[in-house]
């Protein structure tokens, strides 16, 4: 502190710096979607399909239940309050999954 604001921010960035490259490096996006589709059109050129598999619950407080499929294998499922959610949800199960590897 007697050193001023510059030798406070040097210090915190050095305190910080390698958990600042470590986020940089992450490859996780917070979009499993599209990681998920940049997997698989790695390997082919053929989009994942998402499919909503129910939706359960009154109107205020619904659940959905989807899936995601891959050259007609299902690679993963997940639940949400959303539509959207639960897209997601699978995508990042399938992810986690990994079934894609055995298909490349």
């Amino acid at each position: 502190m007697d050193g001023g604001f510059s030798a406070a921010k040097e210090v915190a960035l050095n305190l910080v710096a390698d958990a600042l490259e470590e986020v940089t490096k992450s490859s996780d996006t917070g979009n499993p979607k599209g990681e998920l589709q940049e997997v698989l059109q790695a390997i082919q050129p053929t989009s994942p399909v998402y499919e909503i598999l129910s939706a359960s619950g009154p109107d205020h407080d619904k659940v959905f239940v989807a899936s995601v499929k891959w050259q007609d294998v299902l690679l993963g499922r997940g639940e949400g309050a959303s539509k959207k959610t639960a897209e997601v949800a699978a995508a990042a199960n399938a992810l986690e999954r990994g079934k894609w590897r055995e298909m490349a």
